[in-house]
């Protein structure tokens, strides 16, 4: 079967792919493995309760996001500033809350001379070092005492690893850039604080809006099993049936682009091999007439101990999350064997109360969070290099892992396949 345009993977970026084309005057076909579109961007309503299956919220600022879930007429909700602006910090056995980076100097978590020293930072210089890991950046510019507090819990809290094994350059570029524009409090100074955004359906009513609009181009349940590139076509193989196309975006998971791209592009695979991944768990629990902290949620200090790495308080960032009176908790638990198990604890020990969940829930994610190292700015050069012959990539191990960074490289790979239509008219 010939077609416009194939695009493998139905999560945020192979869907944004495919409108992309489907704006550019062609008709995608998208094949997606699993049941349903959405990849790690999907939620579900159980017992009343909407569960996030990844991502919660999103920033006001995030441009691109915006501007799609605007075009879908989705229904967004302002969090709370106050909730948005709460965070805590579990160290020590019990939590520690901060309203923003002014109240680190009120804490009991820095000493004075570890204050002093945050206060010098706009003197430090810029770095040189594009695979500087984040514990030694947050040691030069607020030094050792606040780099060995805050720099696991940045880097536990997206990545669930330890802040060695990841390159601020590529990690974290808004801070990166603004250590190479003045320093981070100088900029922080600058910046309208950006709040916090939640869509009514929740997160996965972005995907599931996206895919509705595609329509039949959508196909789940139908995985692609090889590809092949001929003449000048690309044929993809699924189990029942043939594809080809002169266009195909491949918007999979690092683990699926390494197993399809292997024969094909083996160059690049060599280097998406040397990527390192993470396994995370987000466990739901359903607490009947619970009241939660009016605050955004916590991180766990490794300090602590134990598989659970935070917890967000979903019910507040959306009270319609949880039927009236409940609370719903969204735990991020590293991989182990019981993170149900883990999550209750964890919350029974910093909420200083029993839980008996009456909804207990946890979505997987193994291997599928990509660790952004030292080294990583190879991956980007090796992704441009294979961008050719009418293939183009989109996902989360290169251009980075958030929903809105995500959504933009779908948004790319389809115009550079326009792009490149367009110049093949000129020619």
């Amino acid at each position: 079967m010939n077609v416009d345009a194939i695009v493998i993977g139905a999560g945020v970026a192979g869907l944004e792919a495919a409108l992309t084309l489907r704006q550019g005057g062609l008709q995608p076909l998208v094949l997606e493995a699993a049941e349903h579109p959405g990849g790690a961007v999907r939620a579900s309503r159980i017992n009343g309760y909407l569960l996030d299956h990844g991502a919660n919220t999103l920033r006001i600022e995030a441009g691109a996001l915006r501007d799609r879930i605007t075009s879908l007429g989705l229904q967004q909700t302002e969090v709370p500033a106050a909730i948005a602006r709460r965070r805590g910090i579990a160290r020590g056995g019990r939590l520690r809350w901060l309203d923003g980076p002014g109240s680190l100097l009120r804490t009991n978590l820095l000493s004075p001379s570890a204050k002093l020293r945050l206060l010098w930072e706009p003197l430090i210089g810029a770095g040189d070092d594009l695979d500087e890991t984040l514990d030694s950046f947050l040691a030069r510019r607020f030094g050792a005492a606040a780099a060995s507090l805050f720099a696991p819990l940045l880097a536990r809290g997206v990545y669930g690893v330890a802040p060695g094994r990841l390159a601020v350059a590529a990690a974290y570029p808004n801070l990166w850039a603004m250590d190479q524009n003045g320093g981070i409090l100088r900029a922080l100074r600058k910046r309208t604080p950006a709040g916090l955004l939640r869509l009514d359906g929740g997160m996965g009513a972005l995907t599931a809006a996206m895919a509705k609009t595609l329509g039949d181009a959508v196909r789940c349940s139908e995985g692609a099993h090889t590809i092949n590139r001929g003449a000048s076509v690309w044929t993809v193989q699924t189990a029942d049936n043939f594809y080809r196309s002169e266009r195909l975006v491949v918007a999979t998971d690092l683990g699926a682009a390494r197993r399809l791209l292997g024969a094909i592009r083996p160059e690049l695979c060599a280097v998406l091999a040397q990527i390192p991944t993470q396994t995370l768990q987000i466990v739901h629990l359903g607490l009947e007439r619970q009241h939660l902290p009016e605050a955004f949620g916590f991180l766990v200090h490794p300090d602590e101990g134990g598989d659970v790495l935070g917890m967000l308080f979903s019910s507040r960032l959306a009270p319609l999350s949880a039927p009236p009176g409940d609370a719903l908790l969204t735990c991020i638990v590293q991989a182990c064997n019981d993170p149900i198990a883990a999550a209750i604890t964890a919350a029974q020990r910093y909420l200083g109360q029993p839980l008996q969940p009456i909804l207990t829930h946890c979505a997987r994610f193994v291997d599928r969070i990509p660790i952004y190292g030292p080294g990583h700015r190879a991956v980007s050069v090796a992704v441009a290099d294979a961008s050719n012959d009418g293939l183009a990539l989109a996902g989360n191990y290169f251009a980075g892992i958030s929903v809105d960074a995500a959504l933009r490289s779908g948004r790319s790979a389809g115009a550079a396949l326009l792009q490149s239509d367009r110049e093949k008219q000129v020619a």
